[in-house]
């Protein structure tokens, strides 16, 4: 079966400063994956750049059997993939249910938005008790909830997350990433994670890869008894670090 998303030699930076340099990397269907790397190896610029947020300045993006190279965010949205990103991302003057409700603007079916809420209250029971709150004034662990919950208002294949684990307290993250591995069971959701420990996250990856020094590659490897590692490489400065699937960054200490 193909992977559901497949990089190859990409390329990209901010204006003419280059971060990645021919970095490729697959990801199965219902996999959780992390990657792992050093504070400024790129792996936020590498995640941003599948997103569809920066360019590339050459390489390809596979999804779901698609070339999406070049598409914006929101058509990638559309196609089911996601990215929460690092630090706070939450409309902090709009309510819960206003942020959540951004979250489903492409579902036009009301029934369908419904049962999309019932599931994230269901992973985050706080949100339902806030609905009427202003994102803003809510707790970083809270907002974070809020944040992938309104990703999850969108019929998923790939979740990617960002540095979830930045200023929360450990037992908050154990809680996020304890409700995201049930609704992966659940639901068949592949993910991505880049958690801020070389751990990962609680539970641990399926599949890790860990950025090395001066150009020499992603070293893979495994925990937990996993077999398929991810597979990604990288030269020069700036190392990379119907079901649905989750990437996840961490920088390593």
């Amino acid at each position: 079966m193909a992977p559901l998303l497949e990089v190859r030699d990409l390329s990209s930076g901010y204006g003419q400063v280059p971060v990645l340099h021919e970095v490729s990397l697959t990801v199965s269907r219902l996999e959780t994956v992390c990657v792992l790397g050093a504070n400024g190896a790129g792996k936020s610029t590498l995640v941003n750049r599948i997103a569809g947020i920066l360019r590339p300045s050459r390489g390809t993006i596979r999804f779901d059997g698609e070339d999406v190279t070049g598409l914006s965010p929101e058509r990638l949205a559309a196609k089911g993939l996601s990215l929460v990103r690092q630090g706070r991302s939450v409309f902090p003057f709009m309510t819960v249910q206003e942020n959540l409700d951004m979250g489903a603007y492409l579902l036009k079916d009301r029934r369908a938005v419904q049962e999309r809420l019932e599931t994230v209250f269901e992973m985050f029971p706080v949100l339902k008790e806030r609905l009427g709150q202003r994102a803003g004034s809510m707790s970083g662990g809270e907002q974070k909830m809020l944040e992938i919950g309104r990703s999850l208002m969108l019929p998923l294949k790939l979740l990617m997350l960002d540095e979830p684990s930045l200023g929360l307290a450990p037992l908050v993250l154990e809680t996020i990433f304890a409700r995201i591995r049930e609704f992966n069971e659940r639901s068949g959701l592949t993910t991505g994670i880049r958690p801020r420990a070389r751990a990962g996250p609680p539970g641990g990856p399926e599949r890790a890869a860990e950025d090395r020094p001066r150009g020499q590659g992603a070293l893979p490897g495994s925990r937990r008894g996993v077999t398929s590692l991810l597979a990604h490489r990288a030269r020069g400065r700036g190392r990379p670090s119907g079901r649905n699937t989750m990437i996840t960054m961490s920088s390593s200490p």
